[in-house]
């Protein structure tokens, strides 16, 4: 962090504004199809002419794991400390030949002419340069003072990051040193260039792994490789979300002080002022599931205190393990799960005794299983429609249970999430009902709310204290009670949306009650932007229209330049010390200068699994730092701070 930046914020009472977009978002004239590090500078130009004070990105470290499209998911690193190579400038890095230089310039233009980001094609063109030039170097860089410096200082994670990728994709590890050293170079410039205007930079800690990465080949010990983390159901994804990642044995990081996180932190420090903890509820607790899961309904907490079946019968649940613990599958509803699938489904996929009481053959008996009969096996061959239908219904039958097996104890238990919707838990019998409901809500609202803050306390005042840049949490989701407790205390600062309340009991948040350690925020990179969500669903748009923005009549069909920068001015009125938007909301004051395409602007799709990450500026910065009539209204409202 600054020594500006830091007394600014030791400031009593001091509000910022600032922008959110991921670099590889970000549109110049010297791209290569995608955001590169230096182009922070040029976005640099931009938030300081329009007086913000905060540039706030997505995770930056290299995700390259499948060579294909889904590694552009930047919450999947293959390293939390080697920075995403796709992000560096080609020409910054040593001079082509001529014919290298005339094709790099016609791909350049092919590649900046698309209005999205083509990830994998992109990376592959890179790599072909990066391998030439590396070529071209024939290790002189190697003997210079600057990167044995480079060298030196990250040497405890860069040799096995170098080692991994050299002998997974059969190439030295000189050349992983080399991408890092330029990647290094190129991002430390960009930073100080921001520095020098007056601007700090947010990053971006994701709350996990892929598992196949150098982390997981590395330091086995400090995770639960035969588990998955995720998300319990929410507004995002009804099913619950499965990220895929192993899931930490906090246990074993505690042995030497957290060092691997501690270490983490202190490699963000080299570029970031601030940072934000993805899904800080995993310094509590994480949603975990089997790796034979797809969906997350199945899940459980962890760490947790769950039951065992002696204790659900002291409480009076009278059910035998099976009834509680293996899937609910019954002739009457079968008819309504499957439709017109459900001859295709009782012949393929299911087995009865008695006509009435279905169980799954043992060949499609786990999530996974049934996912790859779709994918892989026979079932690729049916018609889309019949295929994503049958499949959603069998992945919803196995989810068809009370109670979950705890992954750590078999001999224990957890409530499954969501039984209120489920046909096992409505065609019990009341008396059942009534006994699993009290155990369901103690164990989600209240069992866990000192085990869960001990759990943090044990660990996030340690991550905080690692470095001096400034701590915020996405505190969103299934949020116990000890949360907002603990991020006050520690001073972390939390996230507040105003289509996000985390009053239950309203639709909407007020920024203008948002405390003032917290980020204001229109919405994330995992909502759609304003204007796309104005148009998602009219009745919900138009309670905001008349309760939030005062407005009488009916709310318009697409959201004004007018309406958008109301609900701007509401977010930089607000107390929070900071005001973050997304670039999209920022650029929809202006009709002539936003998208014209309102649902061409979405980052992510939590709901998809298999999102592809390419959402990119629609114009240049360059010409964007020209709009003077958009950046006087962006003036205009950042002086509110």
């Amino acid at each position: 962090m600054t020594k500006q930046f830091l007394n600014i914020l030791q400031q009593p009472g001091w509000r910022g504004a600032g922008v959110a977009v991921p670099i590889f978002s970000l549109r110049t004239e010297n791209d290569f199809g995608i955001g590169e590090y230096q182009d922070l500078k040029l976005l640099a130009d931009w938030a300081a002419c329009t007086g913000m004070q905060m540039i706030q990105t997505l995770p930056i470290n290299d995700t390259t794991i499948t060579h294909t499209n889904r590694d552009s998911y930047p919450y999947s690193p293959v390293s939390v400390f080697a920075l995403h190579p796709i992000y560096i400038n080609i020409l910054q890095i040593g001079t082509l030949t001529p014919t290298q230089l005339k094709r790099y310039k016609t791909t350049q233009q092919q590649f900046n002419a698309q209005p999205k980001v083509d990830y994998q094609q992109v990376y592959d063109e890179k790599m072909k340069y990066f391998k030439a030039l590396f070529r071209a170097d024939k290790g002189s860089l190697f003997l210079t003072q600057d990167y044995q410096t480079f060298f030196s200082k990250n040497q405890p994670w860069l040799e096995p990051y170098a080692a991994f990728m050299a002998k997974r994709d059969k190439l030295t590890k000189k050349f992983y040193y080399f991408l890092q050293y330029h990647a290094d170079k190129q991002l430390s410039e960009a930073v100080a260039y921001v520095h020098n205007k007056g601007v700090a930079i947010k990053g971006d800690i994701p709350i996990g792994v892929n598992p196949d990465s150098v982390e997981t080949y590395e330091y086995p010990s400090l995770f639960y490789l035969n588990a998955s983390a995720g998300a319990p159901p929410d507004e995002f994804d009804k099913r619950g979300q499965n990220w895929g990642f192993p899931t930490y044995n906090w246990e074993m990081m505690a042995q030497d002080n957290y060092a691997w996180w501690r270490s983490r932190f202190q490699k963000m420090a080299d570029y970031f002022d601030a940072y934000r903890i993805d899904h800080i509820l995993g310094m509590f607790r994480i949603w975990q599931m089997r790796k034979t899961d797809v969906w997350g309904l199945c899940g459980h907490f962890y760490p947790a205190l769950p039951y065992t079946l002696q204790d659900l019968w002291n409480m009076g649940v009278k059910l035998d393990e099976g009834r509680m613990l293996l899937p609910y599958i019954r002739s009457n509803f079968l008819g309504e799960v499957f439709g017109d699938d459900l001859d295709y489904a009782k012949e393929h996929f299911l087995l009865t005794n008695d006509g009435y009481v279905y169980y799954f053959r043992p060949e499609f008996d786990t999530q996974v299983k049934v996912q790859d009969y779709f994918d892989k096996g026979e079932g690729r061959h049916l018609p889309e429609k019949q295929r994503q239908h049958l499949l959603n219904a069998l992945l919803s039958l196995h989810c068809e249970v009370l109670f979950v097996r705890d992954q750590h104890n078999e001999q224990l238990v957890h409530p499954r999430i969501s039984i209120y919707q489920s046909y096992t838990f409505n065609e019990l019998y009341e008396d059942q009902r009534q006994v699993i409901s009290a155990i369901y809500n103690d164990y989600f609202y209240h069992r866990h709310t000192d085990f869960w803050r001990q759990s943090a306390m044990r660990k996030l005042p340690t991550l905080v204290a690692a470095t001096d840049m400034l701590c915020c949490g996405e505190d969103l989701g299934m949020m116990p009670e000890c949360v907002p407790q603990v991020m006050q205390e520690l001073q972390i600062l939390s996230l507040e949306i105003q289509r996000m309340p985390k009053d239950s009991s309203v639709q909407f948040a007020n920024p203008a009650n948002a405390p003032y350690l917290s980020v204001c925020t229109t919405g994330t990179h995992d909502m759609n932007p304003l204007r796309a969500w104005w148009e998602e669903d009219h009745a919900t748009t138009q309670r905001f229209y008349n309760e939030q923005l005062g407005q009488t009549g009916e709310a318009p069909e697409h959201l004004t330049p007018e309406l958008a920068q109301q609900i701007i001015q509401q977010h930089m009125a607000s107390p929070a010390m900071w005001s973050i938007l997304p670039l999209q909301d920022w650029l929809a004051i202006d009709d002539k200068v936003r998208l014209p395409d309102a649902q061409g602007e979405r980052i992510n799709v939590p709901s998809n699994p298999r999102h592809v990450w390419n959402y990119r500026m629609h114009i240049k910065i360059e010409d964007l730092l020209h709009e003077q009539i958009l950046n006087k209204k962006i003036q205009g409202l950042t002086s509110l701070r």
